[in-house]
């Protein structure tokens, strides 16, 4: 059997790659070893990170390829891959225009600042964009094959809401819109399972990212085979021309002319590549899929690929909580900057005391805590912080309305009277956490936070409580009792993979490509060295490599020009 394009994996950048070959007349395979399609990225916050692109020109917001390659600079320091970045640069904005222009996903401005909006280079806006929510009923009957979002995130058992319909609900209880809302969401929802759908069909976030290229996927013609796991790559001299694949109990050999694009998701689930690529091993928590244990990695080392090096780190770092049931279920959930960045919460290890500033991005988070050996590290807040903005799992609402009981009863959430008494609970030095606690409301009066700076970043202040006065980020912890829930450093990928050029192409020990084998998504080493810029730069990245991979399989030039 011969193809012009494999592609291995079933993510954003996997089906970038794969739209963008087959609408260059390419011949596309698809290989995903599970059952159902959309990797990690249906899993996904969907969002991405493109700067200097057409909606900032068109909206008069100032942005240059000097002004990009200046500010990831002062972010990667000496750490600055040129070519690649400079590749990223120049066709990332290539990359959006297209997808927009020929399949069914969209996107719309997030409205969010750079990580580091004080660095020389940063914008305030302009460079995140969220992918608009699609309708699910689109697919139809292959509706099923998408994989579905987190269990955590979807409402009322089988609904997922974007963040209009979150601040609503939010105020179910409390306001007339918001009830009428709720009621809507779950008479849409009912109508959805009444049609014989297994969940509600409005899609968001990296659901309506994955769902929408996976129906233009299905509409284009890209043959696409589940349960067929890539084993291995067939090297003829200094070219990949082929990949085995088992199929139905059997391994089938695909011929491919122009190349395979590894996308398999990255090493989180390997165990081996854990212990050597990872801080805290055993204690890190992810949210990453399975199925993603690196063999895709593996494959391409085995023809001659190496892996990156010199990365500030090597997990998307980001902070978790677990929650143990009864029937051995360990139920993750992604802290949102929520709680840790508004007004009334506080962060500290076993010394009870702060070790980083808790607003800081989820990357660099997670480098702080790891770094620190705060592992779990504790979120403190008072009872009035817990019912207003909810801690993890525990949602915020009234007694009535969210229990605690199940809670603290599996011992997710610890509770004391008084912070001597929580230090107790949570095994921490009761005269450290007093002490962090006494500066933290003393930090709430005068609206400034000297250990670390808590809320003098745009980027802090934009993910604070804006009608919390004076601060958005600084607020007293005063109101007994007090709760705390453990965070674990966890991730929603990696981001050491295979050493590539600007095209996309693996490279050898000698810094040459190896011909026909390409690499997008976390089968990539990170462009930005393990740092992270700004809100996307995970699947910004995965899908502009996945469509640079293909129109130089194609042998087109990277820039767009409507073809």
């Amino acid at each position: 059997m011969q193809k012009d394009v494999v592609v291995v994996g079933s993510g954003a950048g996997a089906l970038t790659a794969a739209l963008t070959a087959k609408k260059a007349g390419l011949d596309v395979l698809v290989v995903e070893k599970t059952d159902l399609l959309g990797g990690t990225t249906a899993r996904s916050g969907g969002m991405i990170w493109v700067p200097n692109n057409s909606y900032m020109r068109k909206a008069g917001i100032p942005d240059s390829r000097e002004q990009v390659l200046t500010y990831i600079g002062k972010v990667t320091g000496n750490r600055f891959r040129r070519e690649v970045i400079e590749a990223f640069v120049d066709n990332a904005p290539v990359m959006l225009d297209w997808v927009q222009a020929n399949t069914e996903t969209t996107f719309e401005p997030a409205g969010e600042p750079d990580y580091f909006p004080e660095l020389e280079g940063a914008t305030k806006d302009g460079r995140a964009f969220n992918p608009t929510n699609y309708d699910g009923r689109k697919l139809g009957k292959k509706f099923t094959t998408l994989r579905g979002p987190l269990k955590e995130v979807m409402a009322f058992g089988g609904v997922m809401i974007d963040r209009g319909d979150l601040r609503l609900l939010l105020n179910a209880t409390k306001s007339l819109p918001g009830f009428k809302h709720a009621l809507k969401i779950l008479a849409t929802y009912a109508g959805d399972r009444l049609a014989g759908y297994p969940r509600g069909t409005k899609l968001t976030f990296g659901n309506a990212l994955a769902g929408s290229l996976l129906k233009s996927a299905y509409d284009s013609g890209i043959e696409m085979w589940t349960e067929s796991g890539a084993k291995r790559l067939v090297r003829d001299g200094d070219r990949v021309t082929g990949v085995v694949v088992e199929r139905d109990g059997k391994e089938v050999t695909v011929g491919v002319r122009k190349g395979v694009v590894m996308a398999t998701g990255g090493f989180i689930h390997n165990d081996k590549m854990r212990r050597e690529l990872l801080e805290y091993p055993d204690d890190h928590q992810t949210m990453v899929i399975d199925a993603n244990k690196g063999e895709g990695l593996q494959m391409a080392l085995n023809v001659g690929a190496v892996l990156g090096t010199d990365t500030w780190q090597n997990a998307l770092g980001y902070q978790v909580t677990v929650m143990n049931h009864p029937d051995g279920w360990k139920q993750k959930f992604l802290l949102l900057m929520n709680e840790r960045s508004k007004a009334g919460s506080v962060m500290v290890g076993k010394d009870g005391k702060r070790f980083a500033n808790e607003a800081a991005p989820y990357n660099d988070f997670y480098h702080f805590q790891t770094a620190a050996g705060a592992v779990p590290a504790w979120l403190i807040v008072d009872h009035t912080f817990l019912r207003k903005n909810g801690l993890g799992l525990v949602r915020p609402g009234p007694a009535w309305m969210r229990p605690l009981g199940p809670y603290l009863g599996a011992g997710y959430l610890k509770r004391g009277a008084t912070i001597r008494e929580l230090a107790e609970q949570i095994e921490v030095d009761p005269a450290g956490l007093e002490a962090t606690v006494a500066n933290m409301n003393r930090y709430a009066e005068t609206g400034k936070d000297p250990e670390f700076g808590r809320g003098e970043s745009l980027y802090d202040r934009n993910t604070g409580d804006p009608f919390h006065k004076p601060h958005p980020n600084l607020g007293a912890i005063k109101d007994g009792p007090f709760y705390a829930v453990a965070i674990w450093p966890g991730s929603t990928g990696t981001l050491c993979g295979l050493k590539t050029n600007g095209n996309a192409q693996a490279l050898d020990a000698n810094d040459k490509p190896i011909q026909g084998l390409y690499a997008c998504g976390l089968d990539m080493h990170s462009p930005f060295s393990g740092t992270f810029p700004g809100a996307g730069c995970s699947l910004g990245p995965a899908m502009t490599f996945g469509f640079t991979a293909a129109r130089h399989m194609a042998g087109l030039k990277p820039t767009y020009d409507g073809a």
